[in-house]
């Protein structure tokens, strides 16, 4: 085994002794309470669906702020992606018609082809709709997660996306891949395509999610060799690192990736991939809020209170739990873990009025009179489509999880 293993395995060893003094009696999380939180923020996300297909993408709960009409289509498809999965459990008209409207915008707004190349298609974020200076640009995560939100769609209504769409969207993210198996983040035509300028953290795990949605659908290998490449080279780059950033997207395609290991031809550097997730799981456990003289924190992930880098490590801890057995060592810890963070989730959602179902920036406002406290409590009680997309997301992966230990 190696020291690097080792030295995770002793952290999550660590952890779990403070995970287990965190008290138990004032648990409310029951089947109920957790479903009740998952419609209503499917509720909340298909009532600000917009006639044109667009989300009310933000909003400030604070009347006294203003909000910004800016636009993210990163976070539309992610919406969509995860309103899909809230259909797989209630069909209702309400998100069906959501997914379809927003789709449907997807594809007539914002995919076209790059370089007038009919089989490479990308999601484009345009100066008018972001409304924030940057010229006209396709982004890696755009064509990642637009890849994995029409995939879902074409698995409810075959019609609604062509094969052949799905596949320019694959192009484009293997276009954009080196050979080592990193990636360019953006191509902006204006400044000659391709550009290496500034690297997304979670672009990769994006693409690698998509692409191996993608091989899954037609059986190209070539997807399935990218999507490897994409989390091989992550795995390698933070191999020897102290600590590694909390990249939930790279733990979801991984976890994508090892449902399908049975069913590939190639050869998956499991060892790598599983060392790389458990590098990842380490560092967002040791970050858990388990101070019990501060309840309002307990079991979020950062000391201010954010619902969204909660939810996106519950979505990452939660995909790794889909493959690590439960004699393991770490799963113990990962389930302990999620168990407090999903407790916090539902704390942190907004229960009445007219943005019930919503998740707020943060769960409270800070103490304090500092310009940087200032300044985050007003958007303290800012909504935003992705900050109830990844909290929905979290809450049906644990409510999956809970289901099939039963």
């Amino acid at each position: 085994m190696s020291q690097t293993l080792l030295k995770n395995l002793l952290i999550f060893s660590l952890t779990s002794a403070l995970a287990s003094a965190a008290p138990q009696e004032s648990s409310t999380l029951t089947t109920e309470t957790l479903t009740t939180a998952i419609d209503h923020a499917a509720i909340y996300l298909t009532e600000t669906l917009q006639p044109n297909g667009m989300f009310e993408y933000r909003i400030n709960m604070d009347p006294k702020v203003q909000v910004e009409p800016r636009y993210n289509m990163l976070r539309h498809a992610g919406t969509i992606y995860s309103l899909s999965m809230y259909y797989s459990l209630k069909e209702t008209p309400e998100v069906l018609n959501t997914l379809t409207s927003s789709g449907r915008y997807l594809i007539d707004d914002a995919l076209g082809p790059v370089n007038n190349n009919e089989q490479m298609l990308a999601v484009w974020s345009k100066p008018e709709v972001n409304r924030i200076g940057a010229p006209l640009q396709a982004k890696l995560g755009g064509a990642g997660l637009g890849l994995v939100a029409l995939n879902r769609l074409k698995d409810i209504q075959d019609d609604f996306v062509t094969t052949e769409q799905l596949q320019g969207l694959g192009n484009f993210i293997v276009n954009m891949q080196h050979e080592n198996g990193s990636f360019c983040s953006k191509f902006i035509p204006s400044e000659g395509g391709k550009q290496d300028k500034w690297i997304s953290l979670y672009y990769p795990g994006e693409a690698a999610l998509g692409l191996v949605q993608m091989w899954e659908r037609d059986r190209k290998e070539i997807w399935l060799r990218a999507a490897v490449r994409a989390l091989g080279y992550l795995s390698m780059s933070r191999k020897d690192e102290a600590t590694v950033p909390a990249d939930h997207w790279a733990l979801l395609a991984t976890a994508q990736l090892f449902k399908l290991t049975d069913e590939a031809k190639i050869k998956i550097p499991r060892a790598l991939l599983e060392r790389h997730a458990l590098q990842i799981c380490s560092v967002m456990v040791q970050t858990q809020e388990l101070d019990s003289k501060n309840p309002i924190y307990l079991g979020g992930y950062t000391p201010d209170g954010r619902t969204t880098p909660a939810a996106t490590r519950l979505e990452g801890l939660l995909a790794t739990l889909e493959w690590l057995p439960e004699e393991h060592p770490a799963h113990r810890v990962i389930l302990a873990s999620a168990e407090s963070g999903i407790e916090f989730l539902i704390r942190s959602q907004v229960k009445k009025g007219p943005y019930k179902g919503g998740f707020p920036r943060s769960i409270t406002r800070l103490q304090g009179n500092s310009p940087e406290t200032i300044a985050f409590n007003t958007r303290a009680f800012e909504i935003r489509i992705d900050y109830v997309q990844h909290a929905m997301s979290a809450l049906i992966q644990y409510h999956e999880l809970t289901q099939a230990r039963k």
